[in-house]
């Protein structure tokens, strides 16, 4: 379904149901009004002669033939490279021959330096990157609906205009609650944005294999707050690194936060390493030799 709302008639039916969403409760049988919308706005594709937002058996037809092109391409390739050892298992079990397969992380260049952070409350935690269904958006702001009373805020870097009406499900959930939503950014602007955050949190509810933002929090000296999920504990140290929740799980995120705001001792414990995230002069030497070897043995 992620896949199938990028489309051009998905991306203008998310746009349409969240623009629209703000007046439907100041019409008469507004709640009527929205399912009608809702349902037009579906129809309205087919209507067009547009593919549709949806199509179960069309995509399970294009998963198996991307299945038997993959299994080509495994044939055809000397060497894959996996950036976790996650996601290494995982193309084996779909049939990746194990010698063909390596694991390397990737390299990172040092222009992210490390900010200076305030240590007082309240604690600023923040998210950065696409707000979308399943980077779990929703489970870090309902995980504040459980923090009443904790000196904590959050902040929300990324487009909202991205998936507007998961963004609008977001603003809703958040009303009265201590969170804001920054809006994009320059990605040359990331030290900035790093150094406005004291606990920077992931709350992905999908496997993720070396999140991007993880290696620029530990270069920033930030740490983490990760669900124990996909290769997130080969990435994170606990307790040393970040801290770990329960995967899709509210009040276990909740719990993390109220521990790190309200432990002193925790907060200096947590000491993230730039040394452990590998430089990119590394990475390409080493892809370089690999590539010559290859070449060597063609």
């Amino acid at each position: 379904n992620f896949y199938s709302d990028i489309s051009l008639p998905g991306r203008l039916a998310e746009r349409a149901e969240a623009s629209a969403a703000p007046f439907f409760p100041t019409l008469p049988f507004g709640g009527v009004l929205r399912k009608l919308a809702r349902e037009g706005v579906k129809k309205a594709p087919s209507f067009l002669g547009l593919p549709p937002k949806h199509d179960e058996r069309e995509c399970l037809r294009d998963l198996e033939e991307r299945r038997k092109l993959v299994g080509r391409l495994f044939e055809r390739v000397d060497r894959f490279i996996a950036p976790s050892k996650f996601l290494a298992d995982r193309l084996k079990q779909a049939g990746l021959p194990r010698e063909k397969l390596l694991v390397s992380d990737y390299g990172f260049a040092d222009g992210l330096k490390a900010a200076p952070k305030i240590s007082s409350l309240p604690l600023r935690v923040g998210y950065v990157g696409t707000l979308v269904p399943h980077k779990g958006l929703h489970v870090l702001v309902e995980a504040f609906a459980h923090l009443k009373g904790v000196p904590a805020k959050l902040s929300l870097f990324g487009d909202p205009g991205a998936f507007p009406s998961y963004t609008a499900l977001l603003r809703a959930k958040a009303k009265n609650l201590p969170v804001s939503f920054e809006g994009g950014f320059d990605p040359a602007r990331r030290t900035e944005i790093l150094s406005k955050v004291d606990l920077l949190v992931l709350p992905s509810i999908w496997w993720e294999n070396s999140p991007l933002t993880i290696h620029e929090a530990f270069l920033a000296k930030i740490p983490v707050l990760v669900p124990r999920l996909g290769a997130f504990p080969e990435l994170v140290r606990e307790e040393i690194d970040g801290l770990f929740y329960e995967p899709g799980d509210p009040r276990s995120l909740a719990a993390q936060i109220r521990d790190f705001c309200e432990s002193k001792n925790l907060r200096n414990k947590l000491r993230p390493d730039p040394s452990r995230v590998k430089a990119i002069e590394k990475d390409a030497d080493w892809t370089i030799r690999l590539y010559e070897e290859l070449r060597s043995i063609r």
